[in-house]
């Protein structure tokens, strides 16, 4: 089995989809591959690259090819979305596949690009819509994502209407039954396709990442039919061995490259970025996004990684425990955010990759990532630590539910009778419109505790913080403690940036660019080779 996934933000919030899709396939015996696309995921090149699309067709072949050369009979395909369209396109040109499973396909790049832009209104809002420039030889962008002129051209030209013949010997088309298209219904009729419906396919995809359910009907769906297809002998599957990657080069053509690692006691799942000329420092850890893979927000953390490595600073993005490729840990509930074993993974990730000196670590996340790396940073006495977006006034479930980890230090909360006291009498409900002087008094006795109060224990254990906002998630801070903001700014090891267009989840290209400039300018000056850059 070969899994072609979506494109775009669709990527992310299928992950965890296409892994359990995976995972039930090899429990019923058959070999799986994922594999990312050029530019996309963990893979090398970037989004801007030129030729993406025929990238992405050949990267297809060359995955296909991969699994007949581990020495299995049959080869089946299953493609979700936009990777359904490349898969038929590739099973098309010059692919014969045993078997195709089409889920809920794209008919065409141009109805993928157009989807995508209707997403993004629904995520930032009717003033956010991009123009449509499909077959105008034009940028989009899309939700967290921008494809070049070049890349709207050829994604608008695939389209499964305008293949021909059969795509495969067998065929299951998976369509969303709310979503008729008679164009495509009829191009999949004369492939002979078996049908099913998709069900809940939009509470998977056309919504944000961490909102997406698990289609279990359509995953058993998948299995029952591929079990039914292809049926199994006792063939030997043996693997190519995992070689490290070149993903780049620094400025003198030396190699950056990348590995996968298992962390820790637990296994988490990592990858190393080892630059060519490493300098002495911390080893920067990118921590999840939510629910989302360790790729990060828009791909951030892989091309972030990717280019510090060539000022010869080694990074580690990893997938904490019940996340993505990560395993849960005994007992532990999987696709949960903010757990509190993030901060057991955080401290074994850093012992593992800086085991004479695990507070030799600088901590990078957005929002729930950001919030967990404060966090982390206050216990492992950190190098540094960069949030952006920190939902600082965010209570975790434990804390919520009264019984949070000793641990927590950003939402550590106040004495539980005092904060009923609180309740009662209506402070805590106005406490954002009380002087600071009382919110400080509030702190101190116990009703309500500032978050401020963390970024203190943060500031006096790590060498430096950078905090990087939007107006958003600065407000509480501004609000809450202008006195206190200042003292720490006034430590030389304390910085907030409020970006007045930046969003939360940086789903914006300018903000985000900046966002990143500015993160990317930081370690580079503290952490660093001195590298002779334009501006």
């Amino acid at each position: 089995m070969v899994l072609f996934p979506p494109l775009g933000v669709e990527y992310n919030g299928t992950h965890r989809a296409m892994r359990l899709l995976a995972r039930r396939l090899e429990a019923a015996g058959f070999a799986v591959l994922r594999f990312d696309y050029d530019g996309t995921g963990d893979s090398a090149g970037r989004l801007d690259d030129d030729g993406r699309v025929e990238a992405w067709l050949d990267n297809g072949r060359t995955a296909v090819a991969t699994m007949r050369a581990t020495g299995v009979e049959r080869v089946a395909v299953v493609g979700l979305r936009m990777g359904a369209t490349l898969a038929a396109e590739v099973a098309q040109r010059d692919e014969r596949l045993d078997a195709l499973v089409l889920w809920d396909p794209c008919r065409s790049g141009r109805s993928f690009l157009r989807e995508q832009r209707a997403l993004r209104v629904i995520s930032l809002g009717a003033a956010e819509a991009p123009p449509d420039t499909v077959g105008a030889g034009a940028p989009m962008e899309v939700t967290g994502y921008v494809y070049t002129p070049d890349t709207v051209m050829d994604l608008a030209s695939i389209d499964i209407t305008k293949t021909d013949g059969r795509l495969a010997d067998r065929v299951l088309a998976l369509l969303r039954p709310e979503r008729p298209d008679r164009r495509l219904t009829e191009r999949l009729e004369q492939a002979d396709a078996d049908w099913q419906p998709a069900p809940r396919q939009a509470e998977l995809v056309d919504v944000e990442p961490p909102l997406a359910v698990e289609p279990e009907e359509t995953l058993d769906d998948i299995v029952r039919w591929m079990d039914k297809t292809l049926p199994r002998g006792s063939t030997e599957v043996v693997l190519p061995p995992a070689n490290d990657a070149i993903v780049g080069h620094d400025d003198t053509g030396r190699a950056i490259v990348e590995r996968f690692e298992s962390l820790g006691p637990v296994g988490l799942f990592g990858i190393w970025t080892t630059p060519p000329r490493p300098v002495p420092g911390p080893t920067v850890l990118f921590l999840n996004v939510s629910t989302e893979p360790h790729t990060g927000p828009s791909r951030l953390w892989v091309d972030l990684a990717r280019e510090l490595a060539v000022d010869g600073i080694t990074s580690v993005r990893f997938d904490l425990s019940g996340l993505a490729e990560s395993p849960a840990r005994p007992g532990q509930a999987e696709h949960v955010v903010y757990a509190p074993e993030a901060l057991d993974d955080v401290a074994d990730v850093a012992r593992a990759v800086s085991p004479a000196d695990p507070a030799n670590v600088v901590l990078v996340g957005l929002c729930s990532g950001g919030y967990t790396a404060i966090d982390s940073g206050i216990t492992l006495s950190a190098r540094s630590v960069c949030a952006i977006n920190p939902s600082l006034t965010y209570r975790p479930p434990d804390v919520a539910a009264g019984t949070p980890d000793p641990r927590r230090q950003v939402s550590r909360p106040g004495k539980k009778w005092l904060h009923a006291l609180g309740n009662a009498c209506g402070l805590v409900a106005l406490k954002d419109r009380l002087p600071e002087y009382v919110w400080t008094m509030l702190d101190r006795v116990g009703i309500d505790r500032s978050p401020l109060t963390g970024l203190e224990r943060l500031v006096e254990r790590a060498d430096d913080v950078l905090l990087i906002c939007d107006p958003g998630a600065a407000k509480p801070l501004r609000r809450r403690g202008p006195t206190v903001l200042r003292r720490l700014e006034e430590s030389g090891r304390f910085r907030l940036v409020v970006l007045d267009n930046l969003d939360h989840g940086m789903l914006r290209r300018q903000p985000r660019e900046v966002a990143v400039a500015m993160l990317t300018a930081h370690l580079r000056a503290r952490f660093g080779r001195t590298v002779e850059r334009s501006p």
